[in-house]
């Protein structure tokens, strides 16, 4: 079965307006960014709307206020500071062999498997 696109997901949600999507799709063919990203610059989605449609999308869980959680120093260790800030990660827990992180961009296979190489886990 083939993924919804997500603007079709927006609408189902009734975030946008089919309207709104045939404008962005018309600025896509000049700009070539994004669909999510130039329904933000026309102020009628905002980045939660994006991230909540790629957990639909892709099938990913949607994370929010984990800051109200604790999570053990051991899991915490496994991405330095710096990474986590530069990439906006955060880890969340571990399972067996697998580090499960909060991602800004849960599609930046390069960035798992950087991470995947540099923490083993996968």
């Amino acid at each position: 079965m083939a993924r919804k696109k997500m603007g079709e997901i927006l609408i189902e949600n009734k975030v946008i307006s089919q309207g709104d999507l045939d404008q962005a799709l018309i600025r896509q063919k000049e700009n070539k960014k994004p669909i999510g990203k130039i329904l933000e610059d026309m102020e009628v989605i905002l980045e939660e709307d994006i991230a909540k449609a790629l957990s639909t999308q892709f099938g990913f869980p949607y994370v929010k206020r984990f800051s109200r959680h604790r999570f053990p120093q051991q899991v915490l260790e496994k991405i330095d500071t710096e990474s986590a800030l530069t990439h906006l990660i955060f880890p969340l827990k571990i399972d067996k062999k697998t580090l499960y992180l909060a991602m800004s961009n849960p599609l930046d296979m390069s960035l798992q498997s950087d991470l995947s190489f540099k923490c083993v886990f996968q």
